[in-house]
């Protein structure tokens, strides 16, 4: 093997206004790579080159990379004609950095920024040369057809040239031979990925670093297991060691896997356990280290039916003889489960203990320089409150979440997701700023907490907060202002840390608002009543299914810990908690005191981001049987002492005391259930059988009245509200509605006559328009769309982006000499007029924008149905059109009329159809009438060859022309006199101009017949935007008669064309007319609009 040294050139290209740098090899502009250094660069290409083509004796390659000799940087400047046409651009000038190295033949130039290059013997010819290979990509790539293809090669503000080596090995044919057969049997790189750190990736732990280090460069056990919580800094800690592996001395590889990398790349056909013999011994033999994330899962993978050893298992006599080197992390809690689960098995590693910073000004000093080093620029300003204040809120939401990598995480979350403003930002040359204010939006943004309740500085409205909830639940009022003390004393950070958020006991009769009060809170503290996480805890009778809800094995997830893990902030509502198993309060305990909870895999769930509602009957029934002793004075005072003694007596004192608070809810009383009957009938109202029907619903006051009387029982609460609601209105009114068609307009009027329901149901006579006005609703409302749509992708076509280029150029013409651009009078009148054109074209679009979103409003019921913006719109489709033709006449190549022949007997009957359409379309035209003359036809001319020698003679095969007007009575007649007396018609040749008869008429060509009731017609047309000559033999009948297939019939009873598609179609000869000036301005628009677009 022969090492070797290869001069290596690469250019770093900033773009404009963008942080970003694209750093690209100068020999292989194919290869770009965004934001990183050019060592790191020349690095990666040789890591690939080496693999690729070295490896494999592919040496002659390295000819095609080896350049001696320096570059010198210039720059060139490129002009560029105006286009022909005049819609792409104007005479334009670009200017592109190059680099020119001299060589014993001459001078290379390179383009970086187009991957061009070019050579020349002398030096004065470099610029030109260059400027020469610029063009022909230019006009090899098609960039000069529109303006932005020019622009778009200008994405780059500097170039610079760096110069690195490339380490590269080379290899004799026998060691090739033996490195292929080692690649094929490598392990290693297809079980883990080796680490490759190029910046710091750790702050702070120094001493633990060194720890490492010196364990894993020392004489004794390398093994190491770090231990800390996740988040803490694990893995980070081993990416550094890899980082700083000079300045420790480290010479072998980590490698990067994970447990079920390892099962899943090492089963096969033999089995993972021969597979990782294998690769226990080629560890040993290249003396690298495997850097396994997660301990504990080797234990969990490569058991089987048979089979009770795991990976980790299989392990321990390579670890514990030293064959292989391991590093692993752990937590404390799955440290635990390894040690009783393989005892002794630690005491092959050398632990290392790694806890979050305990200084407070450290871990703010860590998280700061972590998180300047994710940013990728300098212009980023974070303050010291941003970083002490997401400390603060992770320590009181997430305590069991490890420092300082959950700060770092959401602090980096917060940088990414400001992209988009750190962009505008630096436009406007301006740094951005990450302060605490932004830090508590973004998380109350990502937890649904109201803002006042994070931000110490904003003060909570205890009143407002009070009434929100009594405007929920009715009749609690002594309930809520429990719940709001709880949350003032959560606002102002009293209540004790690491513990949830708040734990409560709604403990009352059924029916009473205990589960609606839960999701009100929900609603109020994390935005939405879905954060209401709710275990109905009569599942939860047996020991089993306590199980459960932590998980019954370690591949299985508990339902309690993942749906919290899913959704941290929620309520947590454990419903009916006395019909639990007692073995729940084991779990409870640690939900409680400590605000964390194990699951059968060892990972830790927090839940202090959690307000923990239980809810509970204990005592309601001996209340409403009387058996405390009272008769008629059940006051709420009474009734709360009743529920909490109750509560003390069920629990065990350390669940009892564990709770935050104990709220006694009282029964409703009569003038409360009016509230919730109105309420009831209020989300009735909102359901989707009678929401999403037509119908109209009104309920009597009689049955307000009715529903309190008979729905009210002190016993049973709202419920017994809900049963009375069904059977007295739900049921009678479904069996009623069932009769109807859904679709079909009813009004329903519902009320109470002797006790008994009165349902009133009336089908809507003006059903059957009010259908028809939705249908032309809907109608219209898509035609707003569509009409918008329409002006969008014209402002988008190459028409409007010339006119607003034009415009451009004649802007900065006026600015920079504003009296000689006024006295030319051509540039003055072109700029009103495009201007005018312009202004028009934005009017357009507020006018439509605004039909579209009052159709929208109108659809969706929120604005009165207005049916004189149907005509507005369609006058705005007329205008529009008008407005395309001008852009069109304005900026369009072709400025001549349209040549259009009509050759055959009896020309004038078709004459009559094109003269027609001119006028309608206000089309002006010249005609001449074609005369077949013997003599002229048939007069001999000489013929040049190529060398202009006359070699024959032949005839002209000339028509006689005449100039035609409908003012002229002789017009059917032949000139008068001797020679053209005979003459005979044989067409009529027209040339019609307009804004768009160019491609109104452009595919009238074809043949032609009109049909009456004693003969038949045949016509042969020809269009062109060029004058044509008049067909050869078109005097003949054996012209006409050739069997071509005719493209347009006109007959007395209907009119066809087969290249129009349009098909046959009774009409008489009067519409015909109109029915064909239809199809073509169709045909007309479409191709406009193809043009424009």
């Amino acid at each position: 093997m022969q090492k070797i040294k290869l001069p290596f050139h690469i250019v770093q290209l900033q773009m404009e206004n963008n942080p970003d740098i694209i750093t690209t090899p100068v020999l292989d502009n194919g290869v770009l790579w965004v934001n990183i250094p050019a060592p790191m660069m020349a690095g990666k290409f040789a890591d690939s080159y080496q693999d690729k083509l070295l490896d494999k004796g592919e040496y002659n390659t390295l000819l095609d990379y080896y350049i001696q000799g320096d570059f010198e940087q210039k720059s060139v400047k490129v002009s560029f004609k105006a286009s022909k046409s005049q819609i792409a651009f104007r005479n334009l000038e670009v200017t592109f950095d190059y680099f020119v190295q001299t060589h014993n033949q001459g001078f290379w130039a390179i383009v970086p920024a187009l991957g061009v290059e070019a050579f020349t013997t002398e030096v004065t010819e470099i610029e030109s040369v260059v400027q020469e290979s610029i063009r022909l990509d230019f006009m090899r790539k098609q960039r000069l057809n529109l303006l932005q293809d020019v622009i778009s090669t200008l994405w780059f503000e500097t170039a610079v040239l760096h110069t690195e080596a490339l380490d590269l090995r080379t290899y004799t044919p026998s060691e090739i031979a033996s490195l292929q057969e080692e690649k094929k049997k490598e392990l290693l790189p297809k079980v883990a990925q080796k680490i490759s750190i190029d910046k710091t990736a750790l702050f702070g732990y120094q001493k633990e670093l060194t720890q490492l280090a010196d364990i894993v460069t020392g004489r004794y056990n390398k093994n190491v297991l770090i231990v800390g919580r996740s988040g803490v800094g694990k893995s980070t800690l081993v990416w550094e060691l890899v980082h700083q592996r000079k300045r420790f001395k480290l010479t072998p590889n980590i490698w990067e896997t994970t447990a079920s990398t390892l099962i899943k790349e090492l089963s096969g056909n033999v089995g993972w356990q021969e597979n990782l013999t294998l690769l226990c011994k080629e560890l040993t033999h290249r003396g690298d280290i495997l850097f396994v994330r997660n301990l504990l899962e080797l234990f969990e993978v490569g058991q089987y039916q048979g089979n009770n050893v795991s990976i980790a298992d299989y392990l321990r006599e390579y670890i514990a003889r030293g064959e292989v080197l391991i590093i692993s992390e752990c937590t404390d809690e799955e440290f635990a489960r390894i040690e009783a689960r393989s005892p002794n098995y630690i005491n092959n590693f050398q632990v290392i203990q790694l806890s979050e910073p305990k200084d407070s000004v450290e871990l703010e000093s860590i998280i700061l320089q972590k998180v300047e080093s994710i940013a990728h620029t300098e212009k980023i300003v974070l303050e010291q409150e941003a970083i002490k204040e997401t400390i603060r809120l992770n320590k009181r939401y997430t305590p069991y979440s490890g420092f300082p990598g959950k700060p770092i995480r959401f602090l980096e979350s917060i940088l990414i997701g400001s992209k988009a403003k750190q962009k505008r930002m630096l436009q406007q040359k301006q740094r951005y700023v990450l302060n605490r204010t932004e830090v508590i939006q973004s998380f109350c943004e990502e937890t649904g907490m109201p803002t006042f309740m994070v931000d110490p500085s904003i003060p909570m409205d205890l009143p407002s907060v009070a009434e929100f909830f009594r405007r929920n639940v009715f009749g609690q009022n002594h309930a809520v202002g429990i719940l709001v003390d709880i949350l003032a004393s959560v606002k102002t950070a009293l209540l004790r840390q690491g513990k949830p958020i708040a734990s409560m006991l709604f403990v009352g009769p059924t029916g009473v608002g205990k589960t609606e009060m839960a999701k009100v809170l929900a609603q109020f503290m994390f935005g939405s009543r879905d954060k209401m996480i709710r275990f109905d805890m009569s599942e939860y009778s047996t020991p089993y299914a306590v199980a459960r809800l932590t998980g019954e094995s370690y591949f299985s997830d508990g339902l309690l810990t993942s749906a919290v893990r899913r959704e941290p902030f929620c309520v947590l509502l454990f419903d009916e908690l006395e019909k639990a198993h007692p073995l729940f309060n084991d779990l409870l305990l640690q939900i409680l005191g400590e605000g964390r909870l194990t699951d059968s895999q060892g990972k830790v769930v927090n839940f202090c981001s959690s307000i923990i509602i239980m809810t509970s009957n204990i005592g309601a029934k001996k209340l409403q049987n009387n058996d405390i002793g009272w008769v008629e004075d059940k006051t709420e005072q009474r009734e709360a002492e009743h529920f909490t003694n109750e509560v003390r007596r069920y629990f065990r004192p350390e669940i009892f005391n564990r709770m935050d608070q104990v709220v006694p809810f009282y029964s409703l009383t009569k003038d409360v259930v009016r509230f919730v009957v109105e309420r009831e009938l209020e989300i009735f109202k909102k359901r989707e059988g009678l929401l999403h029907r037509n119908l109209e619903l009104t309920l009597s006051s009689s049955l307000y009245d009715f529903l309190c009387t008979t729905g009210y029982n002190p016993k049973y609460g709202a419920r017994a509200l809900q049963r009375t609601l069904r059977e007295v209105l739900i049921i009678p009114l479904a069996q009623q509605l069932n009769q109807y068609a859904f679709d079909e307009k009813l009004v329903i009027e519902v009320d109470i006559q002797e006790g008994q329901l009165v349902l009133d149901i009336e089908a809507d006579p003006l059903k059957l328009e009010l259908m028809l006005e939705e249908l032309t609703q809907n109608e219209y409302m898509d035609f707003a769309s569509q009409l918008r749509q329409n002006i969008v992708q014209l402002f988008e076509g190459k028409f409007y982006v010339r006119l607003l280029s034009e415009l451009d150029i004649l802007k900065r013409s006026k600015r920079k000499n504003s009296k000689r651009f006024w006295a030319n009078e051509t540039k003055a009148l072109e700029y009103t007029n495009f201007l005018a054109l312009e202004d028009k074209f934005e009017k357009h679009r507020k006018i439509v924008e605004d039909y579209e979103l009052e159709m929208a409003l109108t659809s969706m019921g929120l604005g009165a149905l207005n049916t004189v913006i149907y005509t507005q719109m369609e006058q705005w489709e007329r205008d529009y059109f008008k407005l395309k033709l001008e852009l069109y006449g304005m900026l369009r190549e072709d400025k001549g009329g349209l040549y259009l022949g009509i050759y055959g007997q009896h020309v004038k009957h078709l004459l009559k159809y094109y003269i027609e359409i001119c006028k309608e379309k206000d089309f002006e035209w010249t005609a001449r009438t074609v005369w077949y003359n013997e003599a002229t036809y048939n007069e001999m001319m000489e013929v040049e060859n190529e060398e202009s020698a006359i070699v024959l003679r032949k005839k002209s095969c000339q028509y006689h022309k005449k100039t035609f007007s409908l003012e002229d009575k002789n017009r059917w007649k032949p000139e008068q006199g001797k020679q053209h007396k005979d003459d005979i018609l044989v067409g009529v040749e027209l040339l019609i101009n307009g804004l768009g008869a160019t491609i109104y008429f452009d595919e009238e060509g074809g043949w032609h017949r009109i049909i009456t009731s004693d003969n038949k017609h045949k016509y042969w047309v020809q269009s062109s935007i060029k004058e044509q000559k008049t067909p050869e033999e078109v005097h003949r009948k054996s012209f006409f008669q050739k069997n071509k297939k005719v493209r347009r019939t006109y007959s007395p009873t209907h009119l066809e064309d087969v290249v129009y598609k349009s098909p046959k179609r009774e009409l008489r000869p009067a519409d015909q007319l109109g029915h064909l000036i239809k199809i073509l301005d169709q045909l007309f628009n479409k191709k406009l609009d193809g043009l424009l677009f």
